[in-house]
């Protein structure tokens, strides 16, 4: 499998992009933002995570890109919002 590693710029023009994306494509994004604590969690990586959960990406998937561990608190924290964005 190919990877293709994106800065936020880049994935948001491709993802304009009317064009469907080949379903073998795997994007990565190169944020120049190191983890920080859990309970610190970067408004940029949660905003990338928030997106990758719109597009139907998996927990694990989206901790692999943004290198979270598994289960992390922004994780939990997003399907907090996710839940709460569904309920209204």
């Amino acid at each position: 499998m190919q990877r293709i590693i994106l800065t936020l710029d880049q994935a948001r023009t491709l993802q304009r992009d009317p064009r469907p994306w080949p379903a073998d494509w795997v994007f990565l994004l190169d944020i120049d933002v190191p983890e920080k604590p859990d309970i610190i969690a970067d408004p940029l990586r949660m905003s990338a995570a928030m997106e990758m959960k719109r597009m139907g990406c998996g927990d694990d998937h989206i901790a692999e890109q943004l290198a979270w561990k598994p289960g992390s608190t922004p994780l939990r924290q997003i399907a907090r919002i996710i839940k709460k964005m569904n309920a209204t």
